[in-house]
């Protein structure tokens, strides 16, 4: 335990990070972790200093340092004097030691050890002042490791992961450090303004900004309260995403203004409800993004409600609450319309949604509302041009990556997550569609495969110590246009891929019945060593054998070709190391991929001896 201690302390770097390979290696979250013993001594090292520090006292003093002041805080305003206990001179000496080695540590950018040091500190803390004082450095402190950790280049968490809370964990507890500050010193600028930047990191942007403006009223020239007003009003005027990306919202927004400066009045709403009297309950029923009346409208995560057909197009432009900036993974048709709402309105407003309506229908192509001539020449053109654009948008898709191995479609697979940036990246998927992409690395300039996989959380369940249990099952093949990084993890540009169907009558048609046959014999030929190598009677191995086995899904009809094929493709990356994933799924030739199955599994098969022979994997 000793050694655990001196071991970990010894550590230059704060967070406890994994040893570095010759190269990236996806994490150690699947099935088996490749630096599970790494991971347990910095388990160790952590439940070590735990153990070691709150032996005899509590593991965290603040709450009740807080309470303790509060207290005679209000007993001193009742009496009319101080009541606070005056700390000895031992104390105090204690406390400025460590919050001086609490502030040498946090200027060497040691985030997580200062906001140990303050935590000492806070032990020996008598003095209102010092209370808040300590407070709001610690709540510097967790706000900080918390910006370094979603700035954390991908590509380095790719070749060394870490382990340690995620960034919203940390930016919850620099809030709830800030909030107590305000409370023992509420006419103190700093306190807010670390509130502020708390609330900033949790993307609680209208929250951040009244504790800016509250620090504003108390210090009106205060340079720090004065950027952080600044980078807030820069986000919720769409000029920022507060992630430090460089991408900004202006043609989204633009398109707002124009929508809104160009949007008739709802006057038969005004009528029907009173006039200009009512126009700010008018407002409720209204879309922020076209300033229309609410048509098919979906709430977001988040809370807020648009135009199904305005949201979809705000989403395709960046993975955001177009009115709160909240980080939404949401798929571009996967918000269901919200019936009671939608009901609400066209009963309340009946001839309006009707016009909505054919509005809509008349955008999309169909029917003009009131009747009218069928389209011909070139509207038919124009308007089949827009069906095919709309299509192409339906298939394209924003997806976070999970940067691992290669999932094929209709695989399952086991995921231990405990990086920070993926712990954030599951919380946000999980208030939204559910999905992420599984890439694979790459050691060129590429960083990663042009390929994907789109994957769905079918369980997730928390751990008590941060980390997510995921069980993941492959839906559907993406190809990456391209991918930039959003709070330490990477977001990719895809394109749903889909084998091209040979045509009716040709000899390639005609193949892929023959093919489907000669693969499946080799599958089942393999399927059957494996099986007869599974369950709990050949011990460990056995049961991996049969985990394996389970994992590769059911098995398609014949008739599905390309499922079957990637099913296939599915079972022999069971026994052959050397398959080449990413060129299957990147493939939009049925028969291609078949033939080169059949390849591959020969040549396994070919080399088998009696048992599953020395290629086999999982053996």
């Amino acid at each position: 335990l000793i050694y655990l201690v001196v071991h970990y302390q010894n550590k230059n770097e704060t967070p406890k990070a994994m040893d570095e390979d010759d190269g990236p290696r996806g994490e150690e979250h699947a099935q088996g972790a490749n630096a599970s013993d790494t991971l347990l001594t910095s388990l160790a090292a952590h439940e070590a200093l735990a153990m070691i520090s709150s032996a005899g006292k509590s593991s965290d003093p603040a709450p009740r340092v807080f309470a303790r002041v509060s207290s005679k805080l209000k007993e001193g305003s009742e009496a009319g004097g101080s009541a606070l206990q005056q700390p000895s001179s031992e104390e105090r000496e204690a406390m400025a030691s460590a919050q001086e080695c609490g502030n040498n540590l946090f200027n060497a950018q040691k985030y997580g050890e200062a906001a140990t040091a303050y935590t000492e500190a806070l032990r020996y803390a008598h003095d209102a002042d010092d209370v808040a004082t300590l407070l709001s450095d610690r709540s510097a402190a967790y706000a900080s490791l918390s910006r370094t950790y979603r700035s954390r280049p991908a590509r380095t968490s790719e070749y060394r992961a870490l382990f340690d809370l995620d960034p919203t964990s940390l930016a919850q507890m620099a809030l709830k450090d800030a909030e107590r500050a305000v409370a023992v010193r509420p006419g103190w600028a700093k306190a807010h303004s670390r509130k502020g930047a708390a609330l900033f990191l949790l993307e609680r942007f209208h929250e951040a900004r009244e504790a800016y403006l509250e620090g504003l009223a108390l210090e009106p020239t205060n340079s720090t309260l004065q950027e952080g007003m600044r980078e807030v009003q820069a986000v919720l005027a769409g000029d920022g995403d507060g992630d430090g990306n460089g991408e900004t919202g202006g043609e989204t927004d633009a398109a707002a203004t124009a929508a809104a400066a160009t949007a008739p009045s709802s006057t038969k709403r005004q009528r029907s409800l009173g006039g200009s009297s009512f126009r700010s309950e008018l407002d409720d029923w209204d879309c922020s993004l076209c300033a229309r009346l609410l048509f098919e409208p979906v709430t977001t995560p988040c809370g807020h409600t648009f135009c199904r057909e305005c949201f979809a197009r705000a989403i395709d432009h960046r993975p955001r609450c177009p009115y709160c900036r909240t980080v939404l993974h949401v798929a571009r048709d996967s918000l269901p319309v919200t019936i009671t709402l939608a009901n609400i309105i066209s009963r309340a407003f009946p001839e309006e949604y009707e016009e909505r309506r054919g509005e809509m229908t008349a955008g999309a192509g169909g029917p003009v509302a009131g009747g009218g001539a069928a389209t011909t020449g070139d509207g038919a053109a124009a308007a089949a041009a827009a069906g095919t654009a709309s299509e192409a948008v339906q298939q394209t898709l924003t997806l976070p990556l999970f940067v691992m191995s290669l999932l094929m479609p209709g695989e399952s697979m086991a995921l231990n997550i405990f990086e920070p940036r993926y712990r954030l990246m599951v919380r946000r998927v999980m208030e939204g569609s559910r999905r992420l992409g599984m890439a694979q690395a790459r050691r060129d300039a590429s960083e990663i495969e042009d390929v994907a996989v789109e994957a769905e959380i079918i369980e997730c369940q928390p751990q008590p110590d941060g980390r997510y249990y995921l069980e993941l099952v492959g839906r559907r093949r993406v190809r990456i246009h391209s991918h930039s990084e959003m709070d330490g993890y990477r977001v990719a540009r895809c394109e749903v891929l889909q084998d091209t169907e040979p045509r009716p009558d040709t000899a390639e048609r005609e193949a892929l019945p023959e093919l489907v046959t000669q693969v499946d014999r080799l599958v089942e030929r393999l399927l059957s060593v494996l099986r007869s190598h599974a369950g709990p009677r050949y011990g460990r191995q056995g049961l991996r054998i049969q985990a394996a086995l389970d994992g590769v899904g059911e098995r398609p009809p014949p008739e599905q070709t390309e499922r079957y094929s990637m099913w296939a493709a599915t079972v022999a990356s069971l026994v052959i190391p050397d398959l080449d994933k990413a060129s299957l799924l990147r493939s939009t030739d049925t028969g291609a991929r078949l033939r080169q199955l059949h390849i591959q599994l020969e040549t396994w098969i070919g080399s088998l001896v009696v048992g599953a022979g020395p290629g086999c994997r999982v053996m």
